[in-house]
């Protein structure tokens, strides 16, 4: 048999707050400067040349043409886009005359964001398999696998572009992206907005990643052996894992970067544990009498392997990819390590179907 399943779908951003445009802006901002405005000609009021004189000044006067020309920036259509996803799964299952049932399927995840710079891409694969060897021996094998890669792209542009408001600009006169819409200044180094300090959130979504890649797994594969109709014994062994690196850089052209230079981080982990368990199953039933014994004795172990390491003024614009060039270099490691082996009894007492009694027991060794 052999089953396909997908879809495919537009990621819309929802439920955002509603941002002030930008004559209800000036406005509010207008109102703002009242309480501080002078009364410079001493007439006991503010008029209106007062209160500009307050808003605006001599720092500000690209803010005041673009109120007086309507010319307002809509941030969320800056920062925001229509993001996609999809999923396809094919699977092939089947069974022979030989008592063996397999399923073997592999999956696709591809998603993009609602901020530029966002996404992720999965690669999955799934297989089992298991045979009756004959009336007593049962064996199979479990897996899922998976790959993926994530960028989270930046964690403070859409936080940026709360901050700004209308009147400001991402561009400049000529069209090219500014640091700071808010600190945006002539050929003369003069000011023509002086407002606020909050960095371009587009710069930022260019020039800034958080990118990981992991690999993460689990399976397991068991032997039954039905010795009576009452008593079976079944061994499992099963591993897991999850492998991942995690990097970061910060361009010249970010907030982080202005100050640090470039920067890069980069982290890595490596966990794996396994458990194997061995179990014998009793039943028996005597008249009126039922009991039910389980006896299991299992291991279980986990190593986790950490790393990280980061710098910033790098040289050149490398990500994370060359961390040893920076300065300010940091490094560590960690490891931690646990072993249990633990058994286990339970006595499961029927009487008439009525009547139950259950007695356990546990013991547990850690390490």
């Amino acid at each position: 048999t052999v089953s396909y399943d997908g879809y495919y779908g537009i990621r819309k951003a929802a439920r955002l707050p509603d941002l002030m445009s930008g004559s209800k802006w000036w406005d509010y901002h207008q109102s703002a400067y009242l309480a501080t405005a002078k009364d410079t000609d001493g007439n006991g009021s503010i008029d209106e040349s007062e209160l500009f004189s307050s808003v605006v000044g001599s720092n500000n006067r690209e803010l005041l043409r673009r109120a007086n020309e309507n010319d307002f920036t809509d941030w969320y259509d800056e920062v925001l886009q229509n993001g996609r996803q999809q999923n396809h799964y094919v699977s092939l299952s089947g069974k022979s005359k030989e008592g063996i049932s397999y399923v073997l399927g592999v999956g696709y995840q591809e998603e993009t964001g609602n901020i530029p710079n966002e996404s992720l891409e999965k690669y999955s694969f799934k297989g089992s398999v298991n045979h009756k060897i004959s009336d007593k021996f049962k064996a199979g094998a479990n897996f899922t696998m998976a790959l993926s890669e994530q960028e989270s792209g930046s964690d403070v542009a859409m936080q940026e572009a709360f901050r700004l408001n209308p009147l400001l600009s991402p561009v400049d006169s000529l069209g090219n992206l500014v640091n700071q819409p808010g600190k945006y200044k002539d050929a003369n180094d003069q000011y023509l907005v002086n407002k606020t300090s909050t960095w371009n959130p587009i710069l930022e979504m260019e020039n800034s990643n958080d990118n990981t890649r992991r690999w993460n797994g689990i399976g397991n594969i068991f032997l039954q052996y039905d010795a009576k109709k009452w008593l079976s014994f079944k061994s499992t062994f099963m591993v897991g894992f999850d492998n991942s690196r995690r990097g970061r850089s910060w361009g010249l052209r970010t907030n982080t970067g202005s100050k640090q230079g470039i920067t890069g981080k980069r982290d890595t982990k490596e966990d794996f544990n396994y458990t194997w368990d061995n179990q014998m199953n009793m039943s028996k039933d005597y008249e009126d009498h039922s009991f039910n014994l389980l006896a299991l004795q299992s291991v279980f172990s986990r190593r986790i392997e950490t790393s990280f390491m980061n710098s910033n003024s790098l040289p050149f614009e490398s990500g994370f990819y060359n961390v040893g060039t920076g300065s300010n270099f940091n490094i560590g490691s960690d490891y931690r390590k646990n072993t249990m082996l633990s058994y286990v009894l339970r006595l499961n007492y029927s009487y008439k179907q009525r009547y139950l009694v259950t007695l356990s027991n546990r013991w547990d060794g850690s390490s």
